[in-house]
């Protein structure tokens, strides 16, 4: 509107300098159209800079959003939790409910794994995989289960019971859980008062693992 105000005063002073000096119509006409072409460039140049203030204000989202990505992307591979844990030696006597403790580590990102008691402890919300295995050498059945704050979530079973003779079984089981920061995951014997975990340092067949999927 500014602009329509100035161009409207630019041609009433010329108007009247043309009437004074008593200009031809060619003249005027000619002028005229210069000031038309001007007021189209100046159009023209303010749709342009609309155009360049645009793209910019795209291309500044589009990088708020990646640095947002990365910022997002670098805290998750801050928060990384997994873990393999191994049973080296026979476990006797188990009783129902008893955890059955994977002392050994091969794996322990982010040390939420405790293989002194066999539990893992969630450090953050989210989606874990967690699996377990246990093996059978004792003409016996071996039956245990993925706890949750005690609260049964799969089971799994190594049967030996029925053969004649001192043969290898293993059983296990894989679970997707939602855990909260907090809750406390292990695997306990059950079922039988007197359950025997076989495994040695060699034979790694009695394990317990899992990770973090979704955070």
């Amino acid at each position: 509107m500014e602009l329509n105000w100035l161009m409207l005063g630019l041609f009433c002073a010329v108007f009247d300098k043309c009437a004074a000096a008593e200009v031809d119509d060619g003249i005027l006409k000619t002028i005229l159209e210069r000031l038309e072409k001007t007021e189209n460039e100046l159009a023209s140049s303010r749709n342009e800079l609309k155009q360049v203030k645009e793209d910019f204000e795209i291309r500044l989202k589009e990088a708020e959003n990646g640095i947002a990505f990365v910022n997002r992307t670098s805290n998750e591979q801050e928060e990384m939790f997994a873990f393999t844990s191994y049973l080296d030696h026979n476990l006797d006597h188990l009783g129902i409910d008893h955890p059955i403790v994977f002392n050994k580590v091969l794996l322990n990102e982010g040390s939420a794994y405790n293989p002194a008691n066999g539990m893992f402890t969630c450090q953050i919300d989210g989606l874990y995989v967690l699996s377990f295995f246990v093996a059978d050498f004792a003409r016996q059945q071996v039956v245990a289960r993925l706890s949750v704050n005690g609260v049964n979530q799969v089971d799994a079973i190594a049967d030996t019971s029925n053969t004649h003779q001192y043969m290898e079984s293993q059983g296990g089981n894989l679970a997707v859980v939602r855990l909260t920061a907090g809750q406390a995951v292990w695997i306990a014997s059950y079922r039988h008062p007197e359950t025997s975990v076989y495994a040695t340092g060699v034979d790694r067949l009695s394990t317990f693992s899992g990770f973090l999927l979704l955070g």
